[in-house]
Parts: structure tokens; sequence; C-alpha cells
């Protein structure tokens, strides 16, 4: 604030984002995204190609998608609008673990809205950039997203498929870390959906 008052932006930039990362860490969820947003309003005072401010703001807007889930609601418009900038900046500079995570930021958007066409656009593209990268972990994120769309979309035995391919890379260590990014236990949601897939094809055996 002090910084901010001196007219020295880059230091009150950094000091507003470290704020809302401490903020993240100690689950001040609210206290997070305000800091963010801080940091993203002065951010917007800089040059447009400034490469640092690209950067910066990319990070900021990662972070402030996930504290705006957990505080206004996962299919809030401020939270589609963070995703959509995270992506927009991420798809600029390249950074494709990033953009994984802005994608289904945006799929949980349009999957608690209920749009399940643009769901399952977004869970798409998760798994494709999942399995191009060759990561395990974010394959469960792809196949967990693109077999709960299926799900409600009716489709089963798709949704069936990928909840197994998904449990196919399940590790504990994993599981935590893919917690830790996407705020859910995603092999846990893959069993679940395919216990429910089976079930509405009439495989009562296989639930038991």
């Amino acid at each position: 604030r002090h910084y901010e008052g001196a007219g020295r932006i880059p230091e009150a930039i950094a000091g507003w984002m470290k704020a809302g990362y401490q903020a993240q860490q100690r689950s001040a969820l609210r206290e997070c995204a305000a800091y963010l947003q801080k940091a993203i309003s002065l951010l917007e005072t800089l040059p447009a190609d400034d490469p640092a401010r690209l950067q910066s703001e990319m990070e900021a807007q990662l972070a402030l998608a996930v504290a705006l889930m957990s505080t206004i609601g996962w299919g809030s418009r401020e939270a589609e609008a963070a995703c959509i900038r995270a992506r927009d900046l991420c798809e600029k500079l390249g950074n494709g673990p990033g953009l994984i995570g802005a994608l289904w930021g945006l799929w949980t958007v349009y999957f608690l809205r209920g749009t399940l066409i643009p769901c399952l656009g977004a869970a798409e593209q998760v798994l494709n950039l999942a399995l191009a990268a060759g990561d395990p972990g974010l394959e469960i994120a792809g196949r967990q997203a693109v077999g709960y769309s299926n799900y409600f979309l009716g489709n089963f035995a798709i949704a069936r498929e990928h909840a197994e391919r998904g449990l196919a890379h399940y590790d504990p260590e994993r599981e935590r870390a893919l917690v830790a990014s996407f705020q859910l236990p995603l092999s846990s949601a893959c069993g679940n959906f395919k216990m429910m897939s089976l079930w509405f094809m009439g495989d009562r055996k296989s639930t038991r």
C-alpha cells in the first residue's frame, strides 16, 4: 500500500501478489482474491506488451480464479472471466500446465451452470493437452472432466471408459497433488461416476 502511494508501481504489484499468495496458503481466500485483484488493477496500468506484466498477470489470474471459485462460486461470472483471461495469457506465453488449469476451471464454470456442450468442449481440450504433455496426473484431470460431462449427457459407456482410464493412473501421492491443484479428489470422482454409469447401464453386480 505504501509503495502504491509513493508511485512505485512494480514494488506495489509484487507486494500485493505476495500478500495474495500468503493469504491463499492460509486459506484466507476472500483476502487472497482482494489482494490479487489489487495487483491486477495495477498491472493494467503498465504497457500491454510488457513481458513482465503478462507473466505476472497470468500467475495472478490463475490464482484468482481458484480463490473466486471457493468464495463467490464455481459457476460465477467473475471466476469465468479470470479463467478466460488466464487461458488467453497462458496461450500467449506458452504455459502448458497453466493452460490446462485455466481450461479445467472453465470446465467447472460450465459444468456448474449445466451448459453441457461448452462443458464437454472445455473438458476435451484439457484431455488433449494432458495427453500431449504425457503427464498421468493431468490425464486424470482430463478424463475426470470428459467422463463427468459424458455422464451427465447420458453417454454412460463413454463415461465409464474415461473413468477406468483415469483410475489406471491412481497413486496416493499423485492424488494429493491433484487435490492441491484442482481442489477435488479427481480419482475419487472418477470412481463415483464409473459406479453410477454402471448402475444406469444395468450392471448392478459391478457396483457392489
